[in-house]
């Protein structure tokens, strides 16, 4: 008499914060936009991730004169696009990093970090830096945009009165990602420099925020939306002294996204 033995590993998963939670082309995505935990259980289990920090606000107006100040920072970008990191059963815990917050007639605030933590897992990605405040008439020159985070895109350096820096005012691209899920993501482009009361773009899914050569109104910095990106920049209005201190643009949370074969 013979006897066969079956022996079938399960792997179960629970969350808290509220992720978004898609089936695509055979795998099972996790997106978490706010801080959270999941749980595996059962056996071990094979992912990949994208962990991205929160991006860097642009630096606020100086209020008496047309200097730009710099766009924010993209976020830190950390990432395994294919889902080759094995993980062991635990509970991990899942922290979003929040933007930097616009000021007025100051620099911008740093991102904060993100990450995946538990288990002797500590995956990382680190906020992305605030654009630098425009100096005030007779100072050095225009802001400076806020340093990326690794794997993230710097921000564009502002505008000095009457003296236009060109070529240097756009926010770069931060990181293409492609994963074997099927889906590509640009994450984490920095935001733009402004411009003599012109506002700077962020940065955005596209690429870095735009340098406002033209249009624009009103100074105020714009508040990026997308994964990690940094927002941004402002500037006063000297022209006739009236144009008080204007407020750069937010930075964009960060994100994590878990993925594993459903």
């Amino acid at each position: 008499m013979f006897f066969f033995f079956f022996f079938f590993f399960f792997f179960f998963f629970d969350t808290t914060g509220n992720p978004s939670i898609t089936i695509v082309n055979g795998f099972t995505v996790l997106t978490f936009i706010s801080s959270g935990t999941v749980n595996f259980s059962g056996s071990s289990k094979n992912i990949g991730y994208i962990v991205v920090g929160g991006g860097g606000a642009g630096g606020g107006g100086y209020p008496t004169s047309n200097t730009g100040s710099g766009g924010g920072g993209g976020g830190g970008v950390t990432y395994v696009s294919s889902n080759s990191y094995s993980i062991s059963p635990n509970n991990y815990t899942i922290t979003i990093g929040t933007g930097g917050i616009g000021a007025s007639n100051a620099s911008g605030g740093a991102g904060v970090v993100s990450s995946i933590v538990g288990s002797s897992v500590n995956i990382t990605a680190a906020g992305g830096g605030g654009g630098q405040l425009g100096t005030a008439p007779g100072g050095a020159g225009p802001g400076q945009g806020g340093l990326a985070g690794s794997g993230g895109g710097d921000g564009g350096i502002g505008y000095n009165a009457g003296n236009p820096v060109d070529g240097f005012g756009n926010g770069k691209n931060g990181t293409t990602i492609t994963t074997n899920y099927g889906t590509t993501l640009l994450v984490s482009s920095g935001g733009s420099g402004g411009n003599a009361n012109h506002y700077g773009y962020p940065g955005s899914y596209s690429g870095g925020g735009v340098y406002p050569l033209t249009g624009g109104a009103n100074g105020n910095g714009v508040t990026a939306t997308y994964y990690g990106c940094g927002g941004g920049a402002s500037s006063g209005d000297g022209r006739a002294q009236t144009g008080g201190a204007r407020t750069g643009g937010n930075g964009a949370p960060g994100v994590v996204i878990i993925w594993f074969s459903s």
